[in-house]
């Protein structure tokens, strides 16, 4: 485990994109942050080819889609994390983890656009197996305009898998800057 004054490629790719992307004016000023000191934040439970999923912390972030180094629109990404996965590995990416991929996006609408199918995966080291999933957002919360560690920009809402006994719950998502992806947009 890293001291919290070290700081991998990764956590430096991520501030570097959030901070390009703060400077857009019709991006939060908030995902341009950090993460929270600690977080929970999901209800998430179900049964899995890997066995039983209970997931306690939840996260987001976005994969910036850049248009001549600019952020045109992001992608959501939301991670769920089983309870025994403590916050640290978290915001790394590290240990069980349900991670939804919606193809959502965030545009200069200033709103998340749904455009297609919601998918979701668990993954458990080198095991991972796919879910389809309904995935809704019912509100957000904290502070958008800038980023507040104590007040992170929150997503609430709640999955439900298309297998009665996959994944399903709720979740209170905040924003965690360290999970942001490297750049990528669609064909």
């Amino acid at each position: 485990m890293s001291d919290a004054s070290s700081t991998s490629a990764a956590e430096t790719m991520a501030e570097t994109t959030a901070s390009d992307a703060g400077d857009e004016p019709w991006f939060p000023g908030a995902l341009s942050g950090g993460c929270p000191p600690a977080w929970t934040g999901a209800d998430v439970v179900g049964e899995t080819e890997l066995g039983a999923f209970v997931g306690k912390t939840a996260l987001f972030a976005y994969v910036p889609c850049l248009d001549s180094e600019a952020l045109s629109s992001a992608f959501l990404e939301i991670a769920i994390f089983d309870e025994g996965v403590d916050f640290a590995a978290a915001k790394r990416g590290e240990g069980a983890r349900l991670h939804l991929s919606p193809d959502w996006w965030y545009t200069s609408d200033r709103q998340w656009l749904e455009r297609g199918a919601d998918s979701a995966f668990l993954t458990d080291g080198a095991d991972s197996v796919n879910f389809s999933v309904h995935l809704t957002i019912r509100a957000k919360s904290g502070n958008w305009d800038a980023f507040d560690p104590l007040d992170p920009p929150v997503l609430h809402g709640s999955i439900e898998s298309e297998d009665p006994s996959g994944p399903r719950g709720s979740f209170d998502a905040a924003f965690c800057g360290a999970r942001i992806a490297e750049p990528w947009c669609p064909d």
